[in-house]
């Protein structure tokens, strides 16, 4: 108690010695869009992304320095299980698996906003991702056509396609960030 008493007497201290630091430290401000768009650089965009795991819905806030659109993606079948499984077929080298649900994600996480991200020459994505999402990878997603073409090819011929397959790292920059 006498330690949480001490943190208090200090905190207030702080904020009346110093009360620009106090104000960048404890207050806590929300970004408007305005304010996420004058930081942005010509071509970035960020990616906001929130599970509703019930639903099996994500909500993708898209804002670039020119726009900004919320989308809505319905996944059929549950993301939290599409996401371990990728990462769990990525840490055991599973490399058909790790397509597959990485194609899966690539079609509710990216394909909503592709278009958007093409029409405005979009080259760098700024990712916050939310839930199960932290632990997914997005530099390896890829599109769901390339996996159905890699899916009907022999053994021989899949060999021949693993220095090819299209993923998202090899289209844009990706940092991650917390909201």
């Amino acid at each position: 108690f006498t330690l949480q008493e001490e943190h208090r007497k200090l905190i207030k201290e702080i904020e009346q010695e110093y009360p620009r630091y106090f104000d960048l430290k404890y207050q806590t401000k929300t970004a408007e869009i305005m304010d996420i768009q004058g930081v942005l650089n010509q071509g970035e965009a960020l990616l906001n992304y929130l599970l509703d795991t019930e639903k099996k819905i994500i909500y993708i806030l898209y804002i670039s320095q020119n726009n900004s659109e919320i989308k809505v993606a319905e996944s059929k079948e549950n993301p939290v299980v599409i996401s371990e499984d990728f990462v769990a077929c990525i840490k055991n080298q599973y490399l058909g698996g790790a397509l597959r649900n990485g194609s899966l994600l690539y079609s509710v996480l990216i394909d909503p906003v592709r278009g958007t991200l093409e029409k405005e020459n979009i080259n760098k994505l700024l990712i916050i991702p939310d839930h199960i999402l932290f632990n997914v990878p997005f530099e390896v997603l890829v599109p769901w056509i390339f996996y159905k073409s890699y899916d009907s090819k022999s053994d021989g011929e899949r060999r021949e396609l693993e220095n090819k397959i299209p993923y998202l790292i090899r289209d844009y920059a990706i940092s991650y960030h917390f909201s």
